[in-house]
């Protein structure tokens, strides 16, 4: 009879296979890669809440390229998503708040801190999204709501989003180029601390958000 460690053994196995750097690799460079990177940052702006940056920053330690091109999917994607959150928002305010406020990652003190910031200083509020950990649905309901047209919200808020995933694409360039031999003997433990990376900070986020907000 199979025990515990038996198991162990055979998930272990599992992922060493799966999680090699040449794998890896060929995943990234793949054209369902690029799909998926777009649909990350689509319903990460619409009602989802894991960041494409989850998905595109470690697509490039294993591409560089492919993982810029993520990005840019990704960011399309965002657009996107925003795009329908603000519609929507404008035709149908207080129910989409509502289904907003239903999001795990969004509270009450976000929604006001963002419609408060729109009718005092937009420019402001959109400066402010650039250091802020307020999920980008929230700026896109709340101008939809304000009455903010779509050409100042697209032309205020995604430049500065674009230069905040640059910022983070650039850190994990230089960890991929730092750490490529290890990466590439130990694919699977770097998987591993990735990913418990972004246990670790969602864990925190959740655990914390509601007393920053």
């Amino acid at each position: 009879m199979a025990t515990f460690k038996d198991y162990l053994a055979t998930l272990s196995f599992w992922v060493r296979m799966k999680m090699r750097h040449e794998a890896l690799k060929r995943f990234s460079e793949s054209g369902n890669a690029f799909v998926l990177a777009f649909f990350f940052g689509f319903f990460d702006a619409t009602f989802f809440y894991i960041s494409p940056m989850v998905y595109f920053l470690f697509t490039v330690i294993f591409s560089p390229l492919c993982g810029f091109i993520h990005l840019i999917a990704a960011f399309v994607g965002t657009i996107a998503g925003s795009f329908v959150m603000y519609n929507l928002a404008g035709d149908f305010g207080s129910a989409v708040n509502k289904i907003l406020l239903n999001n795990p990652g969004v509270t009450e003190g976000m929604v006001s801190f963002v419609r408060n910031g729109y009718f005092t200083s937009v420019s402001k509020t959109f400066l402010a999204s650039f250091w802020t950990i307020i999920p980008i649905k929230v700026y896109a309901v709340q101008a939809g709501i304000a009455g903010i047209s779509l050409r100042q919200f697209i032309a205020g808020f995604f430049p500065l989003l674009f230069i905040k995933l640059l910022i983070f694409f650039a850190v994990f360039l230089f960890i991929g180029r730092f750490f490529n031999a290890f990466i590439k003997r130990k694919t699977d433990i770097f998987f591993c601390l990735y990913a418990l990376f972004w246990v670790i900070f969602y864990f925190l986020y959740f655990a914390k958000i509601r007393s920053i907000y």
